[in-house]
């Protein structure tokens, strides 16, 4: 892509992405992690993305992979829990 993820991520959200990436670098933070967080949209508006990154190794250092999903039209669907509730199944 060219671009650094701070170029992208929403300033509001740099701290927060900052520190669970060291976090995760530390292995405090275990397991699937997703995160939904701003990104500049290159319109100008905010595009909502999740964020999920697991730590490897590459030539000896240790790096986070991660990977960026936009979530826009998902963060307002129900989960199948939600469903049943408000349809008074259990």
């Amino acid at each position: 892509m060219g671009m650094s993820l701070w170029n992208l991520a929403s300033p509001d959200g740099h701290e927060i992405i900052r520190d669970r990436a060291q976090k995760r670098l530390r292995g405090e933070i275990l397991g699937t992690d997703r995160q939904a967080y701003g990104f500049l949209h290159k319109g100008g508006s905010i595009l909502w993305v999740e964020i999920s990154g697991h730590p490897v190794t590459y030539r000896g250092e240790q790096l986070l992979q991660g990977t960026v999903r936009n979530t826009e039209g998902i963060r307002h669907r129900r989960t199948p829990h939600e469903v049943c509730s408000s349809s008074g199944k259990s």
